[in-house]
């Protein structure tokens, strides 16, 4: 349980804290003074303490020397927009490891993600074996082969709609195509990367929120480190069908889900350009 205290000579009443921890109601106003007296319901999220504006809560988790203020740029949002525009889906990679300190580095970055309810919860797994990546490709090239018959058998089902006809077809269409490239000692799945990044939840609701949000964290802060990566989508859609695929490497609890997989590795090219993007809809409504 988390120990929380107020000093009341310093406390300015303000309430913020009050209504930051609007969920559990840690705080509550007593007499006129700001008391914490259901700090068990705690979820140590730290909001209090960034919001207080004059240091008065004491948090057993959030000591003051660890939680510096922030710093505020006149060009922040300018900064942020174009490490978005700077993240790219990289598929051609040099053929050079990613040192491990480096990987510790940018695995570092994915604590300032958010999740529900600040549980807090993504694992991750790093995989650099060259000849256990090599394994998990075709393992995942074979399930998914597996799977586009299941698939081709489906449209041949009575009874489905001709647009479920056409999406069954055209996926079973890409898992063999996969299977041609890799006939052609191509590498279709994870593109040569010498690094695969594996998030793993417990099976909550919002295990693969957290786990994507985490993973997004590290696509924009790779760049910055000369990584590039992609998030590679087959491997999870196997596994789903397939929970035993990736075993023999994987190490994963019972009760946990492979969420996403990022591939990464040095760009054999430096992006030069931002490219255009189109804007999203937005209605409003009411």
């Amino acid at each position: 349980m988390a120990g929380i205290s107020i000093n009341q000579d310093v406390c300015t009443r303000c309430g913020a804290c009050v209504e930051m921890c609007s969920v559990t109601h840690v705080f509550e106003v007593v007499e006129g003074e700001v008391h914490a007296p259901n700090s068990r319901r705690c979820w140590e999220c730290g909001q209090c303490v960034a919001v207080c504006p004059v240091d008065a809560i004491a948090h057993s988790s959030f000591p003051l020397e660890a939680c510096p203020p922030i710093k505020r740029y006149d060009d922040g949002l300018d900064v942020l927009v174009n490490l978005m525009r700077e993240r790219r889906s990289v598929r051609v990679y040099q053929n050079k490891p990613v040192e491990r300190g480096v990987v510790q580095k940018l695995m570092e970055t994915t604590c300032w993600a958010p999740s529900g309810s600040n549980l807090q919860q993504v694992t991750w797994q790093a995989v650099d074996d060259a000849q256990a990546i090599e394994k998990l490709e075709e393992d995942t090239i074979h399930s998914l082969v597996k799977e586009a018959a299941g698939l081709r058998r489906h449209a041949d089902e009575e009874g489905i709609s001709d647009m479920q006809r056409k999406i069954a077809l055209r996926q079973a269409k890409s898992y063999e195509h996969l299977e041609r490239r890799l006939l052609r000692d191509e590498k279709p799945v994870f593109f040569g990367a010498p690094l695969l990044l594996f998030a793993a939840t417990p099976d909550t609701p919002f295990g693969r929120d957290d786990a994507v949000i985490a993973g997004y964290c590290m696509q924009l802060a790779a760049p910055q480190m000369g990584l590039a990566t992609c998030q590679i989508g087959y491997f999870v859609a196997a596994r789903s069908n397939d929970p035993e695929l990736g075993s023999e490497t994987l190490q994963m609890a019972p009760d946990h889900i492979v969420q996403m997989l990022l591939a990464v590795g040095y760009p054999k090219y430096k992006m030069r350009r931002y490219v255009a993007r189109r804007t999203q809809p937005l209605k409003w409504l009411g």
